[in-house]
């Protein structure tokens, strides 16, 4: 009993803490500093103790390269993100489940010359419809309950990584789980401001899976950034 408690006010904390750096976030401009860098190593350490701020019958399981390069981020704001984005899929999993973190390094091509390490954030949940899918990113929307979500959980997310330089994606089908997809730039590009800031990103099927092309808004210009695998979590 004594441990359920301690859960139960760690939770509790937890989500206090989101929740105060969701509405501080929203509230001032978006930073233009990109300087920060995370170690690849230190990304599991990162990682690793988000299970403790979810529900005791959610498991988070990290398939991180063991040659992941560094990237640009601050450890707290990816911190912060990750366990938003893990949040997000504890809820779609109302009867337990396990959570994947996954990275890998995604080498420049002769179709984009910058060099990005992708971190992918999968659940086996109840997915979301097209119609939610559409309005994911946009701030304050949510089909929680009242006084469960603010609606400022995936607009933080992607705030975080197009200041970063980066772009986000997801993917979702109801029944199938959801999959979240962070682009974040090699820390040796970092030092570049980058281009692609406000940028939106589009997937297109090909041969070898998926190509993603992250799209500067202003410019309507197009950098191809991978072509990624069908990558899903194992089913439980």
């Amino acid at each position: 009993m004594p441990e359920a408690i301690v859960d139960k006010m760690q939770e509790a904390i937890s989500r206090g803490a989101l929740l105060s750096r969701q509405l501080l976030d929203a509230a001032r401009p978006r930073p233009t500093s990109i300087e920060g860098v995370v170690a690849g190593g230190r990304l599991a350490a990162i990682a690793g103790p988000l299970d403790r701020a979810l529900r005791p019958d959610i498991a988070v399981r990290t398939q991180i390269a063991p040659d992941l390069w560094a990237f640009n981020a601050d450890p707290e704001e990816l911190y912060f993100a990750l366990l938003n984005l893990c949040r997000n899929s504890a809820d779609a999993m109302p009867d337990g489940g396990v959570i994947t973190v996954a990275a890998r390094n995604v080498e420049s091509s002769s179709s984009a010359a910058r060099e990005f390490v992708e971190i992918i954030v999968a659940d086996d949940g109840v997915g979301m419809p097209e119609e939610v899918l559409s309005q994911a990113f946009t701030p304050y929307f949510t089909t929680k309950a009242a006084g469960s979500g603010t609606g400022l959980g995936l607009a933080q997310v992607r705030r975080f990584a197009e200041g970063r330089g980066g772009a986000i994606g997801i993917e979702s089908e109801r029944g199938a789980g959801t999959l979240v997809r962070l682009f974040l730039p090699r820390v040796a590009d970092a030092a570049v401001q980058s281009s692609i800031v406000g940028t939106e990103i589009a997937c297109a099927p090909s041969l070898n899976g998926r190509i993603f092309h992250v799209v500067n808004t202003a410019s309507g210009c197009a950098d191809v950034v991978a072509g990624a695998s069908a990558w899903r979590p194992v089913q439980r």
